[in-house]
């Protein structure tokens, strides 16, 4: 298996797609295509920055035949939307808490 082709299986299994990994990356979408079609070698600075993602490296350059695919970590960003989902959660019950204490009143 090719470093092309773990790496739109890197992308598609957690992103979705190429297009929005290189979106979060702030990447060209040419560029990312050409190095998932092999027509060029990712560089040092894009391998940082998918490794902060949590893409295995060493896996995504080895020759390996895909089957040392690592459970993923939680993609770069997800931890910052799943924190603000939690504080909007704490938000909406507030609200609602308060909701229900003004209806208790006016039903008395």
């Amino acid at each position: 298996m090719t470093t092309g082709e773990k790496l739109r299986i890197w992308a598609k299994k957690n992103f979705g797609s190429l297009k929005k990994l290189a979106e979060i990356l702030e990447f060209s979408p040419v560029n990312l295509s050409m190095y998932a079609k092999d027509k060029r070698d990712p560089g040092a600075p894009f391998l940082r920055k998918i490794r902060k993602m949590g893409c295995d490296i060493n896996w995504l350059l080895s020759e390996d035949d895909g089957n040392a695919l690592h459970e993923p970590k939680i993609p770069y960003g997800l931890n910052a939307e799943i924190e603000n989902l939690r504080k909007e959660n704490r938000e909406l019950k507030e609200k609602l808490s308060r909701i229900n204490k003004l209806l208790n009143k006016e039903g008395k």
